[in-house]
């Protein structure tokens, strides 16, 4: 069974590679080792790594952590559960969801910040700067000797080590893992099979048969109500995966639809000054005036494309899933709609977005004010486990979720992990502490080993895994990542990475809209590009893609 397989994963242990990121070579090596050392030779305060209680006798931690929104940290029964499994009580600082950024960086300026920042929005750049200083506990040594589910994770999700070690070698913090198979390939664009069935339409394959079935869509009256309100292609500025021009674009060149950067043999490229993102704009601009692409898609929220879908208005959206763009519901319309395979394009450029999460050390940091961090790196191991991970993010077993029985079947077509089924409709708002609130361990195995049902009932988990895994043929073979990057680099690189993002959006609104016009302007475009600095840009992203590979 793959419970047993998770399990047992990294039956070896990978102290070598923690051992490796710790500095011990030198008398310059800041307080990790000194405390280290010094902690060898005192009585230990936490009882063996996988032992419970965590510490014989209570003790009392603050962790700030974010607001749960109508749920309480105090009275959650995980909390109670939690606290007398590890003899840790938490005194709990919550920071309002809409002030939680300004609460954090006036805790740490002020100095008056806790023992701990639970899933606060740390940034990489923020792990590095107080770890340096000390303000946040390098944890190489804690990890190594308590982390027992944490490396077990590490081991399993890919490059994640190198994610959560800063360039000194040092971990500031722990992350959580959300090896989410169809969250890595969240472009997605969903057709309306019901219209394609009674229109007598294929599935659109090239950006020319996209086009026809477009038309289609807006003349031949598929919803059957003798009116034209039926809107071809929609989206909503809410995200860049509801936005619908990027994933056209990857029928021209690849776009990732954030920062629209692209790797060709190891050399970093800006994909929005290419003259096939101008023709792919060009394109565009030919769905916008013929009505088929949504004149409203740059200036509306998600709402407006929702009341579409429930009143059977809308033909093709973007969306990570199908939340996006229709309410769901069990009866609701998103069971009428597919993921489509990437459109090929008049070159037969065909590309489709990848862009897997590499876990950040900001999800939990433990400061300076705890004088032994190895009681909290121990508090937030067991949720690294697989039964932690299921406990603290879907609820209690046998009241929300169980272990999976044999012959039941996951989402990838092996045996199964877990059930959660008609389960979930038994969990209460402050039964566990959620999964956007805490560290956890939902590695891809986890993920696709839920038991899908076997009643004949749609699942909408199986449709993203089975639209996503077909996406994998035509994702790139290289792509652009920044994650740790030289202080001295930050400062430049987000301040232009905020400039030429927020150009590039406007502009490609004004491009398709009409606003700009290719012929006339594109050429200003690409100099107002180069003045904000896009040189300098990419050369900041190329130094740090060289330093990631070595």
């Amino acid at each position: 069974m793959r419970k047993t397989i998770i399990a047992l994963i990294l039956t070896v242990c990978i102290l070598t590679a923690f051992v490796a990121c710790t500095k011990t070579d030198n008398t310059d090596t800041g307080s990790t080792t000194t405390r280290a050392t010094t902690k060898a030779t005192e009585a230990e305060v936490v009882t063996p790594a996988g032992e419970f209680p965590i510490v014989k006798e209570k003790v009392t931690v603050r962790i700030m952590v974010p607001d749960r929104g109508g749920a309480d940290w105090d009275t959650c029964l995980f909390t109670s559960y939690y606290e007398e499994m590890t003899n840790v009580k938490v005194v709990w600082d919550v920071a309002p969801t809409d002030g939680l950024v300004e609460r954090k960086n006036l805790a740490l300026t002020s100095g008056d910040y806790p023992d701990a920042f639970m899933r606060c929005n740390i940034s990489r750049a923020e792990a590095q700067k107080y770890g340096e200083i000390g303000v946040f506990h390098a944890l190489n040594s804690e990890i190594e000797k308590y982390g027992i589910n944490l490396q077990q994770a590490i081991a399993g999700f890919p490059n994640s080590l190198k994610g959560i070690t800063a360039p000194d070698g040092n971990i500031y913090g722990l992350p959580y893992f959300n090896e989410c198979y169809h969250c890595d390939r969240a472009m997605k664009m969903w057709i309306n099979t019901e219209w394609l069935t009674k229109l007598g339409l294929n599935m659109p394959k090239t950006t020319d048969e996209f086009y026809d079935v477009l038309t289609a869509f807006k003349t031949r009256d598929p919803n059957g109500n003798g009116d034209a309100d039926e809107v071809p292609l929609s989206g909503s500025t809410d995200s860049w995966w509801s936005m619908p021009h990027d994933w056209i674009l990857n029928a021209f060149v690849y776009s990732d639809g954030e920062n629209r950067l692209l790797m060709n043999n190891g050399k970093v490229e800006a994909a929005f000054v290419k003259d096939e993102f101008k023709e792919g704009l060009a394109y565009l601009k030919k769905l916008y005036d013929e009505g088929l692409l949504d004149n409203a898609v740059f200036t509306q929220s998600y709402t407006s494309v929702h009341n579409y879908a429930a009143q059977d208005q809308i033909g093709v959206a973007p969306g990570g899933w199908q939340g996006t763009f229709t309410s769901f519901t069990p009866d609701g319309p998103w069971s009428n709609f597919e993921i489509m395979e990437p459109l090929a394009g008049p070159n037969g450029v065909k590309y489709s977005f990848y862009n897997p999460d590499l876990p950040s050390p900001g999800a939990f940091v433990i400061t300076d004010k705890l004088k032994n961090p190895e009681i909290l790196v121990r508090w937030a191991d067991w949720m690294y486990s697989l039964e932690g991970t299921l406990e603290v993010a879907i609820g209690k077993q046998g009241q929300h979720w169980r272990w999976a029985e044999a012959g039941e079947k996951g989402l990838d077509g092996r045996d199964a992990v877990w059930f959660r089924g008609e389960l979930v409709e038994n969990i209460e708002p402050n039964t566990t502490w959620g999964i956007s609130h805490v560290v956890f361990s939902l590695l891809q195995d986890t993920r696709l080993g839920q038991v899908v049902q076997s009643d004949g009932t749609k699942s909408y988990e199986l449709q993203l895994y089975e639209g996503s895994k077909m996406m994998d043929a035509y994702k790139p073979s290289e792509i652009v990542q920044v994650f740790w990057m030289a202080e001295e680099q930050q400062d430049d690189y987000l301040e232009l990475l905020v400039l030429i993002n927020n150009h590039v959006n406007q502009s490609i609104a004004q491009f398709v809209s009409g606003v700009l016009d290719l012929n006339r302007d594109w050429d200003k475009y690409i100099s107002e590009l180069n003045a904000m600095g896009l040189e300098q840009y990419l050369k900041i992203v190329q130094d740090v893609m060289d330093a990631h590979s070595n």
